[in-house]
Order: structure tokens, then C-alpha cells, then sequence
């Protein structure tokens, strides 16, 4: 029997199969098999709608430019299980513009499983020349070195339908401007790692409306004086968030945001333990201060130790069972077969081959050979 290790785009099988658009591949390195070198090379080809599928590489990307249409952009994840783990680095910004009058030009892009180095992050309508904002984006199982993800700087512009999720942030997440609007935007199951140099996680979301931070994990480095929550000028602060079912660890600044809404959360060893005290904030029930959140690594975890894959899970006497306003454990989701599967966020969205082999070790020309494909799917 021969056993063999199979490039990431033999998935791509799977993908094409439940998938009506042009799926465009990518590997910069020079021996690849792939379509483009480049991710630029690759969106320019690409149609409104069009998925563009990213090899692991050795080799850094340098980023790109989504403008005027809709692109699904699919790396291998943070940290693959798989033979051969590479990830997708990306060292330059990838910049999702609107440059045309057309509404919902860009609506829709998604980016999943790329690892995001040095300043690089994701910038929305950075570019723009008429006022379009780009809504309804998608970013999931993606790792951050630095921001996560910058909204524009458009005066009043409004930014909506964002679903952040499965990611993991190793400084500052998501920074809008002084006038920007946040509507309707999901933060979900998220790992958020407050790295020691002043990061800020959440800045300059003065002005939001249906704004969720559900089910995610806040830590820090024991030596961070990083923020939570900050605003570009004096006197203004995150406001009118709603957060449910967080596990706040270490953290310094909670109290800093204006007019939320504290739901079934837990707080340990932070500053402030009760942030529903300031500021205006609310008291929505449910939540637990002062209370150890006795994770299966919590000792790593209040040694702030950087690690996305460190076992978040709560132990069996864990105060967090259970506890959620929906029935579930406060902090990250591990629940298999969904879209919230901490477990998962280190993977592709993409099918993954775990065993390939064939049936004989020397095979003959023209000989009909029996192949034998074992594939998990992820979420």
C-alpha cells in the first residue's frame, strides 16, 4: 500500500462540486501548481462573486486590492492539521474599496483562514472616491499580528453586516474613525490577545447600533497595559455595545465604554470586575465578577501566554457550564458540526484530506488504479 501527503488544492474537488462560481488558485511559491502568483494577479482575473483559493506557502504574500466586486478569498488557516502545515502569511494590507457609483459593488467579500503578519490587516473603503461603503463582509479563522480590521475614515459613513468570527487577534482588533457608524455587526467566538506595547482591541466605535460581542475570550500578557476599549480624541468612548457570554481575563479598561450592556459574562483579575457600574452601562443580568472562569488552561492563560491553540475549554467544575443567556458555556464555542467551533478556527472552511492512498506501489502505463481519498469537512 502506498501512502502519499496531497497539495491543499486537491480539496478544491469538494469545493467545486457545491460551488457555481470560478474558483482562481494561488501559491508564490515557484515550484506550485497553481493558476496565479500572486493574490493581486489572482483578484484582477476574478469575476464579481469568483472564490480565490491560497496555498500555504514558505514564501510571503504581499497583499491586494478588492475593488468593485464581490471576492471569497480561502487560505488553509492559522495553523493547519494537516502533512506539510503551511499557512498563507500575508505582510502587506488586504483592501476591500468601492470605486464606482454601482451600490453593493463589493457587498458580500469574505476572507477566511489567512495569517495576517507584521502591520498587515484588513482595510474597508480606505480608497473610496464616492462615498460607497462596503457592507456585509465576512472575516473568520483568520490569525492578527497587529489590527484586525480598519474601517474607513468616510465622515458618517455607515458600516453594516459585518460577521467577525473564529479568529485570533494578537493586538488590536477593530479601529473605525471619529464620525464612523457600526451597524448590525457580529463578533463572535473570537480569541482576543492583548499583547504587551498598548494595544487598544476595540477603538473609535463611538456611534453603533446592533453592535454583538457574544461568546469570545479577552486576555493579556502579564506585562500589557493594553486597552480594551479607547477613542481617537479625549472624551469619547466605545459605546452602546452589547456583550454577552465573554470571558474577561486580566483585562484592563472594561469600564471604559459608554451605555452597553453587560449580559452573562465573567470577569477575573481585571481592573474592573464591575463594568456595568460606569459610565452609564447596564447591568443586563447573569454576569459573574470576580469569579475564576477555571478553564483546562487557565494557568497559561493568566500567565498570558500567547498560544491560539491552547485549550480554552472549561473544566468539568468550571463556573462557565452552561452559563450562557442561551444555554451554553460562557466564553468560546467548541460545538462540533457549526460554524462556532474554536476547535476548527485553526482550519480551512475548505474540506480537508486527511488519508490518501493507492492501492498498488508500482503502477504500469495505462493501468486503471483504485484511489482511496479520506476527507473531514470543516465549518
Amino acid at each position: 500500500m502506498m501512502y502519499k501527503s496531497i497539495p491543499f488544492f486537491l480539496a478544491l474537488w469538494f469545493f467545486a462540486f457545491i460551488s457555481n462560481a470560478t474558483t482562481r488558485t494561488v501559491l508564490n511559491f515557484p515550484s506550485g501548481l497553481a493558476q496565479y502568483n500572486t493574490l493581486q494577479a489572482a483578484v484582477d482575473a476574478s469575476a464579481h462573486g469568483d472564490t480565490i483559493v491560497v496555498h500555504g506557502s514558505p514564501i510571503v504574500y504581499a497583499g491586494c486590492t478588492i475593488a468593485d466586486k464581490k471576492i471569497i478569498l480561502i487560505g488553509p488557516g492559522f495553523s493547519p492539521e494537516k502533512n506539510n502545515p503551511q499557512t498563507a502569511k500575508v505582510n502587506t494590507n488586504i483592501n476591500i474599496n468601492a470605486f464606482t457609483n454601482v451600490v453593493g459593488n463589493a457587498d458580500g467579500c469574505a476572507i477566511h483562514g489567512m495569517d495576517f503578519i507584521s502591520n498587515a490587516n484588513i482595510q474597508i473603503n480606505q480608497a473610496s472616491i464616492n462615498g460607497e461603503v462596503v457592507k456585509n463582509i465576512t472575516i473568520n479563522k483568520n490569525s492578527f499580528a497587529n489590527i484586525g480590521l480598519t474601517l474607513g475614515t468616510l465622515t458618517n459613513a455607515t458600516y453594516s453586516g459585518y460577521i467577525i468570527s473564529n479568529n485570533y487577534f494578537r493586538y488590536s482588533a477593530i479601529a473605525g474613525g471619529t464620525t464612523t457608524i457600526v451597524e448590525n455587526m457580529l463578533i463572535k467566538n473570537n480569541v482576543f490577545y492583548s499583547a504587551t506595547g498598548g494595544s487598544r482591541l476595540f477603538k473609535g466605535m463611538n456611534n453603533t447600533i446592533g453592535v454583538f460581542i457574544d461568546h469570545n475570550l479577552f486576555y493579556q500578557a502579564t506585562s500589557s497595559n493594553s486597552l480594551l476599549f479607547a477613542a481617537f480624541n479625549s472624551g469619547e468612548k466605545c459605546s452602546n455595545l452589547i456583550l454577552s457570554n465573554n470571558i474577561f481575563c486580566g483585562m484592563k479598561n472594561v469600564d471604559q465604554c459608554l451605555n452597553s450592556t453587560f449580559i452573562n459574562n465573567v470577569f477575573y483579575d481585571c481592573v474592573s470586575n464591575t463594568p456595568w457600574t460606569a459610565n452609564g452601562n447596564i447591568d443586563g443580568g447573569g454576569n459573574l465578577s470576580s469569579v475564576n472562569p477555571m478553564l483546562v488552561d487557565q494557568n497559561a492563560v493568566d500567565g498570558g501566554t500567547n498560544n491560539p491553540l491552547l485549550n480554552f475549554k472549561p473544566t468539568s467544575s468550571s463556573p462557565c457550564l452552561n452559563a450562557g443567556n442561551d444555554g451554553k458555556d460562557i466564553g468560546l464555542l467548541y460545538e462540533e458540526n457549526t460554524s462556532y467551533d474554536y476547535t476548527q478556527a485553526r482550519n480551512s472552511i475548505l474540506p480537508y484530506i486527511v488519508l490518501m492512498y493507492l492501492n498498488k506501489g508500482v503502477i504500469t502505463k495505462g493501468e486503471t488504479i483504485q484511489l482511496n481519498l479520506n476527507a473531514r469537512k470543516s465549518k
